[in-house]
């Protein structure tokens, strides 16, 4: 068995590291292990480690970009340049604990037969809990699609079906909208409560939600994720009836269209954005009537700084 553990990597000097040498811990006579990892731009001292590391670790792979590209066009090359049976994605800030490709290896034996395994992140098992998924469970495309399910996972992945879906290059962030096309691809996911890799949750260098929703780029972006939702699943959402979920993706729609004064395009998804989204779908019709989607995202601004750098809320981390 070999594995291809791919990690997309910019400007992470101070951590790369400790990345690399988490995967040359993994190396085993048990199975194969190449570590592809694509520099993305890095306009520091990235690149630089990796070519020196490289040099005395065969299992190294690099992939260098000469101007950043994005996450997503990383990815793609890195799964291109894949020859194992399964690809493991690692992000740059990330590691592997002790024995921890040995646990996928083992749980991929003892359970032989998914296209994806799906393995827990300590710092998640609060969120498990409490969505009722436990040690075993076999997750349908159906539980994903519908949101049963919604948590961050370990990923372990048939190379075969990552290597038929490549990530849009044009959308940098919400990668859940590709991965619903390898759960689609899989069927049926085996979930296993073991911990193979270590999240890195406290960098200050992190996306925040203030970002995502004030800044111009990152709401094209958002709207561009919600558009290839409803592009990819359409069908599936209607074929099982799922429609309450499809039309939440309209809203998303609508709404970062009108954040980016996009009126057209809000005006194409508002037929089908159904009765929900509460009062602030209200409010956001009332944008629109008014053709105000400026003053909209204003205030959205206003909201978001009040209540994460004044009221300290928490920040997405990751």
């Amino acid at each position: 068995m070999k594995y291809s553990v791919i990690t997309p990597v910019w400007n992470r000097q101070d951590c790369i590291l400790r990345c690399l040498e988490s995967v040359t811990a993994q190396l085993s006579a048990d199975y194969e292990v190449e570590h592809i990892v694509v520099d993305d731009g890095s306009t520091d001292s990235t690149l630089a480690l990796l070519k020196e590391y490289a040099a005395g670790h065969p299992h190294l792979k690099v992939i260098s970009f000469p101007a950043n590209r994005g996450t997503n066009a990383a990815r793609n090359a890195a799964v291109a340049a894949a020859a194992g049976d399964y690809i493991v994605p690692l992000d740059s800030d990330d590691w592997f604990r002790p024995q921890g490709l040995s646990v996928i290896h083992h749980l991929v034996l003892s359970r032989p037969g998914f296209g994806i395994y799906m393995l827990a992140y300590e710092e998640m098992r609060e969120i498990y809990e409490r969505i009722g998924l436990s040690d075993g469970t076999v997750i349908t495309f159906a539980d994903k699609l519908s949101g049963r399910y919604n948590a961050d996972f370990n990923h372990v992945i048939r190379r075969e079906i990552m290597q038929q879906y490549p990530f849009d290059e044009g959308v940098r962030i919400y990668e859940s909208v590709f991965y619903l096309r390898f759960y689609r691809e899989a069927g049926r996911m085996y979930f296993s409560a073991q911990y193979a890799l270590q999240l890195e949750r406290n960098r200050t260098d992190s996306v925040s939600r203030e970002m995502l929703r004030f800044s111009k780029p990152r709401i094209q972006q958002a709207l561009d994720a919600a558009r290839l939702q409803i592009r990819w699943f359409a069908d599936d959402y209607r074929e099982l009836g799922l429609l309450p979920q499809m039309e939440e993706f309209y809203r998303q729609m609508y709404d970062n269209a009108l954040l980016l004064g996009d009126y057209q395009t809000a005006g194409e998804a508002l037929p089908h954005c159904g009765q929900g989204g509460g009062r602030r779908m209200a409010g956001a019709r009332m944008f629109y009537r008014l053709r105000a989607g400026t003053l909209y995202r204003w205030l959205i601004y206003a909201f978001l700084h009040i209540k994460y750098n004044i009221l300290g809320s928490k920040l997405i981390q990751k």
